[in-house]
């Protein structure tokens, strides 16, 4: 079985629509340096959007905030196997929030986090199901 490591349009979290709801009505998670706001639905098909961002306020260079940026959708991408394999009928959406006022160092550090991130995740599903 060959992984997937792609993070195409039809993956990545874009609607104004879904992201006022998940930002208005979602649940929220902190891991630092991520802030994580996330939703879980039931679905017939399954679906996993996800979005990243970069706060303006403390990366004042866009340059800055791009690399950032690059550095989190490379974490999602490479460790978000699990994720979708275990995931079935629900639909997640998720916005992952670089909230330390540093520049990340290492990537194997934010590739860490993220694992946790997708970890808790995980938990939360297996939670929701258990309802």
């Amino acid at each position: 079985m060959t992984k997937s490591f792609s993070f195409n349009k039809t993956e990545k979290l874009k609607s104004r629509k879904a992201l006022d709801h998940l930002f208005s009505k979602g649940k929220t998670l902190l891991v630092h340096p991520y802030k994580v706001f996330y939703s879980i639905a039931d679905a017939t098909t399954t679906t996993i959007h996800c979005g990243v961002g970069v706060s303006k306020k403390n990366f004042a260079k866009a340059v800055q905030r791009n690399k950032i940026k690059r550095l989190m959708r490379e974490g999602y991408r490479l460790n978000k196997a699990e994720l979708h394999k275990t995931v079935q009928h629900k639909h997640v959406d998720f916005f992952l929030l670089y909230i330390d006022k540093n520049m990340p160092v290492d990537i194997n550090y934010l590739n860490e986090k993220m694992q946790k991130i997708l970890d808790t995740l995980l938990q939360q599903l297996q939670h929701e199901v258990g309802k």
